[in-house]
């Protein structure tokens, strides 16, 4: 004798299978759209009372999110940092690996920047993010940064005209 309910137990184990592979995914987001070249428009120091954006004093970050997932660019920050102003400049190449997870993309640089290995935020204007500078007197220093995609090569190291049309609001 054959049971009649044979093809529904294989109809239901199809919809079940088709049902798991439609579920969200547990690794990483694909990061192709976010690849690509970015610089600061925005890096401002904030410590206590003081609040002044870094660019006017040379400041650069730019980054470059490669397709397969490396990360390269470049850092400038200007001599005495903390309102103490007891730090040297920073001239730094960056090199490492990138990866995404929603909209955070965590940077693993070769070598910290200012101890940092900064953890960025893609929002509708760029990425931003924050680095933490421990001061041993003041307390702690934030910069945070706000990264629009260049686009082209010359204007990485000029997004710095952009900086009033965005706030890390947006």
């Amino acid at each position: 004798m054959r049971w009649a309910g044979a093809p529904s137990i294989g109809v239901l184990i199809g919809l079940a299978a088709a049902g798991l592979a439609c579920g969200d995914a547990v690794g990483p987001t694909h990061t192709t759209p976010l690849a690509g070249t970015y610089g600061a428009a925005s890096i401002v120091r904030q410590q206590d009372d003081l609040s002044d954006d870094l660019l006017p004093r040379g400041a650069r970050f730019d980054l470059t999110l490669s397709a397969d997932s490396t990360v390269s660019g470049h850092v400038v920050l200007p001599a005495n940092l903390r309102e103490t102003g007891e730090s040297e400049p920073v001239d730094q190449g960056l090199s490492g690996r990138w990866s995404l997870r929603g909209n955070q993309i965590r940077l693993r640089l070769d070598r910290p920047v200012l101890g940092n290995r900064p953890t960025l935020a893609a929002v509708k204007v760029g990425l931003v993010g924050t680095l933490v500078v421990p001061d041993p007197v003041n307390g702690v220093l934030w910069i945070k940064l706000l990264l629009v995609r260049a686009t082209s090569e010359q204007d990485v190291g000029t997004t710095h005209h952009l900086r009033n049309r965005f706030s890390f609001a947006d």
